[in-house]
Order: C-alpha cells, then structure tokens, then sequence
C-alpha cells in the first residue's frame, strides 16, 4: 500500500503561492474590477483604490488579495440605506456596484465557473 505524505496539498499551495502567474490573474482581476467601477458616476475613488496585495496564511502559503482602500468601498460595492439620522427612518437604498462581484464571474480561473 502506498504512503500519502500528509503535507503534500500545503506544498503544493506554497509552490503555487510563488507563482507569477498568481500575480498575473490577480493584477488580471484588479483591472477588470477597476474598469467595472469607473462606470459608476463616481467611480474613480473607489477604482483608483483597487490593489493587489501578497497575504501569507498561518501554514506559509502566500495567495494575492484584491482589495479596496477607499473608505466607502463597502457600501459602494454591497449597497447601503438613505436614513436622514442614526435610528431614523429608513428613505429609501441605494443599489451597490458589485464591481468585485462582477470580476471574479467575469474570469472562470479565479470563480471556479
């Protein structure tokens, strides 16, 4: 009977983790996020704060993240209510971009379509 070495997928992920092509899909994804926000009125905030960044997990594996700086990244790309005051009523909700959302369905290799 063969022997599987237990460590095997956390290898590989640590070699595929070193990757170029990991840093060309997601600088790939960053660009298409990036040109589905700049066709929102107001976009250029929020696309221009769209990066890449290197995270390394808790078993070394290095993966790319692609993030949103802006501070109202959040409620531009979920959505958000109009309320008049903190506890008032709610006048009505504004429709998020879902300019990341719409990226990764947009590339099969990062959405697993």
């Amino acid at each position: 009977m063969a022997d599987v070495d237990v460590t095997a997928g956390i290898t590989a992920a640590q070699i595929a983790g070193e990757s170029a092509e990991m840093d060309v899909v997601a600088e790939e994804l960053a660009a298409r996020a990036k040109a589905e926000a700049q066709k929102h009125r107001d976009g250029g905030a929020f696309s221009s704060s769209i990066i890449v960044m290197k995270a390394r997990g808790k078993r070394g594996v290095t993966d790319r993240l692609v993030a949103a700086t802006d501070p109202l990244a959040v409620p531009k790309e979920l959505g958000h209510v109009i309320k008049n005051e903190a506890g008032g009523p709610v006048l009505g909700y504004v429709k998020g971009q879902h300019s990341m959302g719409k990226a990764v369905a947009s590339m099969p290799v990062v959405s697993g379509g």
